[in-house]
């Protein structure tokens, strides 16, 4: 039986990923797929380290070290109470939020990268 270890941050393990793996068990039941859900940067971390032979990430890694495709776009909103002063925007900046006290992420999660990657220029 062949074995593929997929890195895959955990959002995505859970929420359209197990669909997928089914489907792929189904046509190739002689493939075993082992997930290690982690974050952005332990995802290339474990190809480079040969702990894992295909990542699902958030963000381009660097091209010399890998290579990559867009497999789609994920969308962002920001939650704020109905009375905050960014609430009944249509759209807001990623630096507009950071003028105001908010929930942030920890190093090496993917929004933490949008966010460094757009220089507070992405919209949420």
């Amino acid at each position: 039986m062949t074995k593929i270890v997929l890195a895959v941050l955990p959002s995505m393990a859970v929420e359209w990923l197990p669909q997928v793996l089914a489907q792929h068990h189904r046509a190739h039941p002689d493939i075993k797929v082992e997930l290690l859900d982690t974050q952005w940067d332990r995802c290339l971390k474990a190809i480079l380290d040969g702990r894992a032979d295909l990542a699902l990430t958030a963000g381009q890694p660097s091209p010399g070290t890998f290579s990559s495709r867009m497999l789609f776009a994920d969308e962002f909103f920001l939650i704020c109470h109905r009375n905050h002063p960014l609430a009944q925007r249509q759209s807001v900046d990623v630096a507009e939020v950071a003028q105001h006290a908010f929930v942030g992420f920890s190093q090496g999660t993917s929004i933490r990268q949008v966010h460094r990657s757009t220089n507070g220029t992405a919209q949420l």
